[in-house]
């Protein structure tokens, strides 16, 4: 198979629209169901005047899914907008993290476009026990995980987060003021981060915390995030973050990415030499199927685990040594990351 012809080219060249044969619309649509962009694949469709002339089953099945997300996202954002009455009315003002972001300041045209699995919300540590309480007052409980807090009745989990995890928290830090500015809509307040904030927490939550820079796995929605937020992020800013090896990888193989999948233009000086290019290919073909495929994603799952064994493992046991090593090796992929 040509690379021009690898079902994820294929899927990216759609959303431009180029469309494919259509004998290769299954393949298509599996890439966009694995990176969940199924409803950003028929928002493309609908704004390129192409939804007409793909075949009925394949338009009625994207249709499906892009009105039950467009949907179930009025609810998240209905749920959004009484969290933050309720935490306004202590003082609180979260900080909105990546899809909360989207259904809170953007069009419809936006938020109908995106998938998400939860309400992502940061909150200081010195905020966080008015914001327990008044989470409570209006229903929240815990969920499986102290930071997870779900209602009977909503589209979706509230997740909390405090502090960054360790491995986050050397590339984020400041005030929320200093790169969250306060928006008021619909008669509430949070702190929304610009473009270059929102870039950098995407990158080092992706690349770092997740691993994909070892992993050599593919977030594609929110690689499909940054190339909508790419004309207004100051990359040379997202680059002062991240002054080790492992960020400034980090950020050339997003870059690379993004310029080869999605047509951003990037600063070169910030993509990387040949190291780089030669492991953004490994991601490409990790994202693939086939023997080749597998072991990329096994030297991947091999590197990701050397690191994490390395930098905080202790040993309990020949049991739970195994364990974690099996556990690491068949964990699929989580969320939309390929």
């Amino acid at each position: 198979m040509k690379e021009r012809d690898d079902p994820l080219r294929l899927l990216m060249s759609a959303m431009r629209g180029g469309l494919p044969e259509d004998s290769r619309w299954l393949e298509v649509v599996d890439i966009a169901n694995r990176g969940w962009l199924v409803p950003a694949l028929y928002v493309a469709l609908e704004r390129n005047d192409c939804l007409s002339r793909i075949r009925d089953e394949v338009r009625d099945y994207l249709a499906l899914i892009h009105d039950r997300n467009r949907e179930r996202n009025r609810r998240l954002r209905a749920q959004l907008i009484d969290t933050l009455r309720a935490l306004n009315a202590t003082g609180v003002q979260p900080v909105l993290l990546k899809g909360a972001i989207t259904l809170f300041s953007g069009e419809e045209t936006e938020w109908r476009s995106r998938m998400m699995s939860d309400l992502d919300i940061h909150i200081e540590a010195d905020d966080m026990p008015a914001a327990r309480a008044a989470l409570t007052k209006i229903g929240y409980r815990e969920t499986d995980s102290a930071h997870n807090l779900a209602r009977p009745d909503d589209a979706g989990v509230l997740s909390v987060h405090g502090l960054p995890n360790a491995r986050s928290r050397p590339y984020l830090s400041g005030k929320p003021e200093t790169w969250a500015p306060q928006v008021e809509r619909d008669e509430v307040t949070a702190r929304v981060p610009t473009p270059t904030a929102r870039a950098l927490h995407l990158l080092v939550h992706d690349m770092i915390k997740e691993g994909d820079y070892w992993r050599l796995r593919i977030n594609l929605r929110h690689l499909h995030d940054l190339a909508l937020l790419s004309d207004a992020i100051d990359w040379n800013g997202v680059a002062s973050a991240l002054r080790d090896p492992a960020g400034r990888g980090s950020l050339a193989l997003q870059l690379l990415a993004l310029r080869d999948l999605f047509g951003v233009d990037v600063p070169p000086p910030l993509s990387g030499g040949g190291v780089h290019k030669l492991r953004h290919r490994a991601r490409l073909r990790a994202a693939s199927k086939g023997p080749a495929a597998s072991i990329a994603r096994l030297i991947g799952r091999l590197s990701w685990g050397y690191r994490r064994f390395r930098e905080s493992y202790s040993w309990r046991g020949a049991g739970d040594f195994t364990s974690r090593v099996r556990h690491n090796l068949a964990a699929p992929p989580k969320g939309s990351t390929l």
